[in-house]
């Protein structure tokens, strides 16, 4: 009978290198038969093996979590927030033998990784193409009669059917458009701040000029090339309204 602490027999390693190399090359997904290459009971161990990734003392595995923390800056499931936790794109309950590979674990916000559904199907942050060259993420502008709303989504059609629904699913799973209107409300007042004095007229160029930079600075599918390019298309734009909407949103804030 194998032991099952203390370095794996070779045969387990193999097995576990063949396991993540199909993760890899089927871009991380893998089927029930194949996740089940090992027993259940080495599968469990490897499970149990996720908490020495912790940061304490006689901890066996924290470099695996100090080399992912160590290479971004923002949780890109949502863009903004500072990961802090390791999230398991497939989950340790049904993927146990995966619950300490590398390609498996993404650094997340723990506001992601506390919403994310386990069943929805998203977009993998290491594996996922997406075209390049094209406006897919998009923000719709309303105005309200005190200030703008900002709702962001993928335009129908501009993508695969496939990826478009994994998108919108990551939208609609860790509640993006409703947490990005908070981080916008702030961008948009440092960013228009000089076009709270410009002529009607001359706004939208303004905001289209932003939009540009940010386009070619961090990304034309940004959340910030986004909002900016929707408050420009939004019939309602006016420095008046401008003034409105930044009041209006201090004054909430204030108030929270």
């Amino acid at each position: 009978k194998k032991k099952t602490q203390g370095p794996a027999p070779e045969t387990d390693k193999d097995e576990l290198e063949r396991l993540y190399t199909t993760y890899h090359n089927q871009k991380g997904t893998i089927t029930a038969q194949q996740k089940d290459i090992l027993t259940d009971e080495k599968r469990q161990c490897i499970r149990a093996l996720y908490s020495e990734t912790y940061d304490k003392t006689d901890a066996k595995l924290p470099n695996i979590r100090q080399a992912l923390f160590g290479k971004i800056s923002h949780c890109p499931y949502c863009g903004f927030g500072e990961p802090t936790t390791l999230d398991h794109y497939l989950p340790k309950a049904r993927y146990q033998a995966l619950a300490t590979c590398r390609l498996n674990l993404i650094p997340a916000c723990r506001e992601c990784n506390t919403l994310k559904d386990e069943d929805t199907l998203i977009p993998h942050p290491y594996y996922e193409s997406y075209p390049t060259g094209i406006f897919f993420f998009v923000c719709s502008v309303d105005w309200t009669g005190s200030f703008y709303t900002f709702r962001f989504h993928v335009e129908p059609g501009k993508l695969p059917r496939q990826l478009e629904k994994k998108i919108n699913g990551l939208i609609k799973a860790v509640n993006l458009s409703d947490r990005l209107c908070r981080e916008v409300n702030s961008f948009i007042h440092d960013e228009l701040h000089g076009a709270e004095k410009m002529p009607d007229d001359k706004i939208k160029k303004y905001i289209m000029q932003k939009a540009d930079y940010y386009a070619s600075t961090i990304g034309k599918n940004h959340w910030k090339t986004a909002a900016l390019r929707g408050l420009a298309k939004c019939g309602n734009l006016s420095r008046e309204n401008i003034q409105r909407h930044t009041g209006a949103i201090a004054l909430r804030d204030a108030a929270v």
